[in-house]
């Protein structure tokens, strides 16, 4: 069988598209493409042939009519048995794949409808119809498809109507990516946020706590927008900020290895109430506690396997707290590390992923209709 994954949006060696789907399915004996935005060519790394498009767009609409049908095109002309989008957009081109009687699978990383009620870019009074209208916009290609990939179990629920096979596949840490990880001197009290940087993801919050707490935070990620920084800059807190920008994973690792809580304070935006961030189960895989926000779902993976703290994300207070507990209490700190590292071992990890994945693509036959 050969697959051809196929992307608009995400970065050539994505996580969850190159590291874990694709690599697990080359190593699984698959012939496998990744066709990607990038300007490295065409090249084969851990058995994965990437293709890379070097396309030049100037802004969501030319991403959408340009970027994507490049994109689509390009992919068609490998003549894959299989096509695997990550992309919305790219559903508006999927009918260059079914009317060439190719399986089509559309991987759900995100609920679209609710993430687009927090998109800070769109003006909040055409938020609610514009997401309505993703909504039945996703339906009305995907009925046209083989079936669906979803990263979370309430992402497929809103699928299974459709009557399409769908699959619950989870974007849980590596294990081998932890292996290594040394935390025999981690700094008391430092603490990491590891992702993107937004208002709607509790950094101003994280930073006002730091005053609070007398804390330092260890900061990765890409700003967004980019000019929040500056509005950040301007916070008390914002002095006990060590920030690195876009970090590669050895950065990743040293930073787990160097701090010793993980924080994952999102707010209660639609779209993350039922949302398994991978920067909380990292920090559990390394052997950090964790300080999370107190939706139901996060606390009962948290709670359930004891490896942190759940906290109300909007008060700054409630965060200070749960670190300084955490700080001066380091028996306890390093027990919840152990119990969320264990409770990633045993569950919360790709190789399980890896091999439901695996047997939704032995279930396709070659030549059925998508």
């Amino acid at each position: 069988m050969k697959i051809c994954h196929l992307t608009s949006v995400h970065p050539v060696r994505d996580i969850r598209i190159f590291h874990k789907e694709c690599v697990s399915l080359a190593s699984a004996g698959f012939e496998v493409h990744l066709v990607a935005i990038g300007t490295e060519g065409s090249f084969s790394e851990k058995g994965v042939n990437v293709h890379t498009l070097n396309i030049k767009s100037s802004g969501r609409i030319s991403r959408i009519t340009k970027t994507a049908k490049q994109v689509s095109r390009y992919a068609l002309s490998l003549n894959a048995d299989v096509y695997h989008m990550h992309d919305a957009e790219l559903l508006l081109y999927s009918g260059l794949f079914t009317r060439n009687k190719k399986i089509v699978i559309y991987d759900v990383h995100e609920d679209l409808p609710l993430q687009i009620t927090a998109k800070h870019w769109i003006p909040v009074y055409f938020r609610k119809p514009i997401s309505w209208l993703a909504g039945h916009f996703e339906k009305y290609f995907v009925k046209n498809l083989y079936g669906i990939v979803a990263a979370t179990q309430p992402i497929a629920d809103v699928f299974y109507s459709i009557g399409k096979p769908v699959i619950v596949i989870r974007n849980f840490p590596m294990l081998h990516e932890f292996k290594t990880i040394n935390r025999d001197s981690p700094v008391s009290g430092l603490l990491c946020y590891l992702g993107s940087v937004s208002k709607v993801r509790g950094i101003k919050e994280v930073i006002e706590s730091l005053t609070l707490s007398s804390s330092k935070l260890l900061l990765a990620g890409s700003y967004s927008p980019e000019g929040l920084r500056a509005e950040l800059c301007t916070m008390s807190g914002w002095e006990r900020v060590e920030e690195f920008g876009t970090v590669d994973r050895n950065k990743v690792k040293e930073i787990l290895e160097t701090a010793s809580i993980g924080l994952v304070t999102l707010l209660p935006a639609a779209n993350f109430i039922e949302s398994l961030p991978i920067k909380m189960f990292e920090y559990m895989a390394a052997g950090l506690p964790v300080i999370a926000s107190d939706f139901p779902l996060w606390k009962e993976i948290v709670e359930v396997s004891g490896c942190g703290i759940c906290v109300n994300p909007e008060k700054p207070k409630e965060i200070a707290a749960a670190v300084i507990r955490l700080r001066d209490d380091p028996e306890l700190a390093s027990a919840m590390g152990a119990r969320g590292k264990a409770a990633v071992l045993e569950k919360y990890n790709w190789k399980n992923e890896e091999a439901l994945l695996l047997e939704y693509y032995h279930s396709i036959k070659i030549g059925e209709k998508s």
